[in-house]
């Protein structure tokens, strides 16, 4: 590490505080002083194979990466850290850094104490601005509440037990911190489902383990648990633990309570900046559906994509159908899913999540798939654990269900899923009953003057062949042929008049393409809920 060399560089490794050098273009060190060495635990060699990620907690990362870009060569700047060193704890270091210009390539001078020792209220103090910095990093959910663990443990407590909640009060996450055992390693996050979407199971797995392992039959005064509040509104609680013979002083109740507090924003901010993605993605999403749906014929396989593969983006999940309500047969028939075109397969209305969601006119959502309805339906098969069902309704009649489901462990479904689907559902649902409703208006006007004018252009012959039946000089056979045409001529009649009272746009596959199926068109809608009817 003496390459290049430095002005002063004999001066530099005499200094009493650590200083070391930093290569920006390669992000290297070339060059560390004794008190480096002894601050951190490497040696020079050692030291320039490093970065300074490699001895900065892990937590860091995104302040380091900001230190980088607000770097103005000629300008110092003090940043609060968090180190590494090769050999025990992790610990806090005051840094000062001057980005220089040497030979041409940007270097930056860094000068590092260790803050350790400073006394209790220093030391406090310090963890507060460091919690200020790094809960303003990422406005990410996830992120906020592995920020909040990290900056507890082990500073200020051993471990900690975090449960936040939804904006209806319920519980949305829980996330168990505790002090990693090898010394100098990352604090160890483990991030658990709300206990009502966790089936039994799991819970026993997974969340029991943890919170035992957090309780360790300790005693209460062990254990600080403070509440997270935020403009008025409840966001959960925090709770931290301190192993014997470390205890909780007055001082340092007054720390948590300082950094409970800060916490509680820092979520409240990330809620709201994942509410304002959720809604932004939902627009998104709206916009593209309304497109396609205006652009594509009802029911063609291009708007079923569309629609299920965007129901499926917002909720996260992998498997989803759609299943169309045939009135007629009074039957849920499955048409699309996430593989593509289905092959008609019947939805049973007692036995799958579409069925229920059609039976109850509203969503339904199941998380534990695979106990409730097992293999009997498509989505069982396909392996799904978690799942949701809404129903395409349209002033009040039943088009279909939209469907969509995860087969990963890790997912569950809450009232912002529910919502999402229920939304795309009634949007999709919208459209088809509008378009359809337009389809039937055209084909009806158009039959309706069809029918006029074959009255008027018919009316000759009608008349002719009634004379024609009467007529008894006729053979038998030319009576026959007679009375035939007369009755195909009645049969138009009757089919136009049946084109005029369509209730529905039903089709039907023919050697030229699809056609319009007149008898299903015009048969009375039966209501799944009363099957009764009809």
């Amino acid at each position: 590490m003496s390459e290049p060399a430095f002005p002063y560089q004999a001066c530099m490794w005499l200094l009493p505080e650590a200083l070391l050098i930093l290569d920006m273009p390669n992000g290297r060190f070339v060059m560390a002083n004794a008190a480096a060495e002894r601050l951190l635990g490497y040696s020079q060699q050692e030291l320039a194979q490093l970065s300074p990620a490699d001895l900065l907690s892990t937590a860091e990362g995104g302040r380091l990466k900001l230190a980088y870009e607000q770097m103005v060569v000629g300008t110092a700047s003090r940043r609060e850290w968090i180190a590494r060193p090769k050999t025990g704890p992790a610990m806090p270091v005051g840094v000062t850094s001057v980005p220089v210009t040497i030979d041409g390539r940007t270097h930056v001078l860094i000068l590092a104490h260790d803050r350790s020792a400073e006394d209790p209220a220093t030391q406090q103090r310090l963890l507060l601005a460091l919690a200020g910095e790094r809960l303003a990093l990422s406005l990410e959910y996830d992120e906020t509440l592995h920020a909040i663990v990290q900056l507890v443990v082990p500073r200020l407590a051993d471990a900690c037990w975090m449960e936040t909640l939804d904006p209806n009060s319920e519980q949305q996450q829980r996330v168990y911190g505790t002090a990693a055992d090898a010394p100098g390693a990352d604090v160890a996050v483990t991030m658990l489902p709300p206990a009502h979407a966790t089936p039994a199971a799991d819970r026993t797995a997974s969340a029991a383990t943890a919170e035992a392992l957090f309780r360790r039959r300790l005693p209460p005064e062990a254990f600080e648990r403070l509440p997270l509040v935020a403009h008025g509104r409840d966001l959960g609680t925090l709770t931290m633990r301190r192993n014997p013979p470390r205890q909780w002083t007055p001082e340092a109740r007054s720390v948590a309570t300082a950094l409970a507090r800060r916490a509680a924003q820092a979520i409240d901010s990330a809620l709201l900046w994942r509410t304002a993605q959720r809604e932004l993605a939902r627009r998104a999403a709206i916009l593209r559906i309304t497109r396609v749906l205006a652009e594509s014929d009802p029911g063609s396989d291009r708007m079923m994509e569309v629609l299920l593969h965007e129901a499926l983006a917002m909720v996260g999940g992998d498997v989803g159908g759609i299943a169309l309500w045939d009135a007629p047969s009074s039957t849920l028939i499955q048409v699309f899913s996430n593989s593509g075109r289905s092959n008609g397969l019947p939805v049973s209305l007692d036995n799958s999540l579409s069925g229920q969601a059609a039976l109850a006119r509203q969503p339904v959502i199941s998380n534990d798939y695979q106990h409730d309805f097992g293999r009997g339906t498509p989505a069982g098969r396909y392996g799904a654990r978690v799942g949701i069902a809404a129903p395409l309704l349209h002033e009040g009649r039943l088009i279909g269900v939209l469907s969509v489901g995860s087969r990963s462990a890790d997912v569950r479904f809450g009232a912002d899923e529910v919502e999402a689907v229920e939304l795309l559902a009634g949007i999709a649902a919208s459209m088809l009953g509008t378009l359809e409703r337009s389809q039937l208006q055209a084909v009806t006007l158009a039959a309706r003057e069809l029918a006029h004018r074959l009255n008027n252009d018919l009316a000759l012959a009608v008349g002719v062949f009634d004379l024609l039946r009467d007529e008894p000089s006729l053979s038998a056979d030319m009576r026959a042929m007679v009375l035939e045409a007369a009755d195909g001529l009645e049969r138009v009649g009757d089919q136009l008049t049946q084109l005029q009272r369509l209730t529905r746009f039903q089709t039907r596959e023919t050697p030229v393409g699809p056609a319009l199926d007149l008898d299903r068109s015009t048969h009375p809608y039966l209501d799944p809920a009363a099957p009764d009817q009809g």
